[in-house]
């Protein structure tokens, strides 16, 4: 992965112009917005002072609503460009066999075939995808947000009867999914779980998951953080090494985001929770150097499971393949 150090040279040279270029459109959409806000508002205030009939109240509303129409129109357009040579840049410059593509993400179908989590969304949607090959391994990730929702019909003193719903999360953050260095047949889940004693005790004892087995790695501190479930034990085991284990302990350490990881089809799944957002700003300048870290550093720390948990390293049957 690039330093720090190569990411301020980066900033300040390479990138210099993109972000004046983009904090010329920002600055000019805030004034747009602003101007016809005052307009719109005036505008309002006029009319209804005249009569406040409901004729001259649609027509507020008119307005209102056109104000807002073409003020989103325009912030959409500038949320393109950034989008686009902003976050697409950072990521080129973190590595250039990256695709990125902002308004695409990882298909419902993929998330649902991880089995990390039992339950289908009844809203699914992402943003922010990305693709390509870093070193031998394929990767692809995006930003996910999946809810279910739950109906409750309630009768009310007068006997009328409403539905009401509730929406919950399932999932929120980066899904992530990896061609694996190891072939396998098997199922693997790392639950996220940080609970002790007796109630750690219960969770292995009465799993979850129907016609799953709880692994056990021996690992006191891997223990700390995840149980582990699995179709075959031996096969868990194979993938399943003391070397990955202490990897994905070291990672969780060092991000502390609750991290789900499910080993699937000879895939690596991993779920990385947490309220990311590349939206563009636009009270705040686009060259604040601390936002641009931040999105450098979310990025980094998403690309690099690659590295972090040693994908490239292909010594088992997964050969890395050469062209003649």
């Amino acid at each position: 992965m690039k330093t720090f150090k190569e990411f301020n040279n980066f900033i300040k040279n390479d990138f210099s112009l993109v972000l004046s270029v983009l904090e010329e459109e920002r600055k000019t959409y805030w004034k747009y917005f602003l101007k016809n806000l005052v307009l719109s508002i005036s505008a309002v205030s006029i009319i209804m002072l005249g009569a406040q009939d409901f004729v001259n109240f649609l027509l507020s509303i008119t307005i209102l609503f056109v104000f807002i129409f073409f003020a989103y129109k325009r912030y959409s357009v500038y949320r393109v460009h950034y989008k686009e040579k902003l976050i697409g840049g950072i990521i080129k410059f973190i590595d250039n066999s990256l695709s990125y593509s902002p308004f695409d993400y990882i298909p419902e179908s993929k998330f649902l075939n991880s089995n990390i989590f039992n339950i289908t969304p009844d809203r699914y949607s992402g943003s922010d995808y990305v693709s390509g090959k870093i070193g031998y391994t394929e990767i692809e990730f995006s930003l996910i947000d999946a809810e279910y929702k739950i109906e409750t019909t309630r009768t009310d003193n007068d006997g009328h009867t409403h539905t009401e719903e509730d929406w919950y999360t399932i999932f929120n953050g980066f899904f992530f999914i990896a061609d694996f260095n190891k072939h396998f047949s098997s199922q693997v889940l790392l639950w996220p779980d940080t609970s002790k004693g007796f109630l750690k005790f219960l969770k292995k004892k009465f799993s979850f998951l129907s016609g799953w087995q709880v692994i056990n790695l021996e690992d006191t501190e891997f223990e700390k953080y995840y149980i582990a479930y699995g179709k075959d034990q031996v096969e868990a085991r194979y993938i399943l090494s003391p070397n990955l284990i202490r990897r994905i302990v070291d990672y969780r350490k060092k991000y502390n985001r609750k991290i789900y990881v499910s080993f699937k089809d000879s895939l690596m799944y991993v779920g990385i929770s947490g309220n990311f957002t590349f939206s563009p700003p636009v009270l705040r300048g686009i060259k604040d150097y601390q936002r641009l870290k931040e999105i450098y550093e979310t990025l980094s720390m998403v690309i690099s499971i690659v590295d972090e948990f040693n994908l490239n390293t292909r010594i088992w049957s997964k050969q890395p393949e050469f062209s003649v």
